[in-house]
């Protein structure tokens, strides 16, 4: 909804979020992870209408507790027939779903060594890349 302002540049957006079996709730009401699954709905919504070549997601994984970071991996196997998805994470549900891994790790003071994988990971060893500093 769009906020009455004098002059209209100064008006800004309320968005309202009608969640299944809740009610009606101001965006700015919900907690981090629920704000983060509805943007995601949203992104993913807009995507299913126009799609992009990829798609780069930073850390949206992060507020979502392991059931919406499950719904969150599945709408990325849906929409990866027709998207490339890079996504920056640290959550090892979300590693555990990838196809392929890159990481940067520091094993020696400013020394950076990139590290890839292309296979199936474990939840032990996706767990472990999780938290690689």
């Amino acid at each position: 909804m769009l906020t009455e302002g004098e002059p209209l540049a100064e008006s800004s957006v309320e968005v309202k979020v009608k969640r299944p079996f809740k009610a009606e709730q101001d965006l700015l009401s919900l907690s981090g992870g629920e704000k983060a699954i509805v943007g995601l709905r949203l992104l993913f919504a807009f995507l299913k209408i126009n799609p992009t070549p990829f798609v780069l997601l930073d850390e949206v994984d992060a507020p979502l507790d392991d059931a919406d970071t499950e719904r969150f991996v599945q709408l990325l196997r849906e929409f990866s027939d027709r998207i490339q998805f890079i996504v920056i994470t640290h959550n090892p549900v979300t590693v555990q779903a990838a196809d392929h891994l890159y990481g940067v790790t520091m094993e020696e003071e400013g020394i950076s060594k990139v590290l890839s994988l292309k296979e199936a990971l474990t939840w032990t060893e996706a767990n472990a890349l999780s938290t690689v500093s």
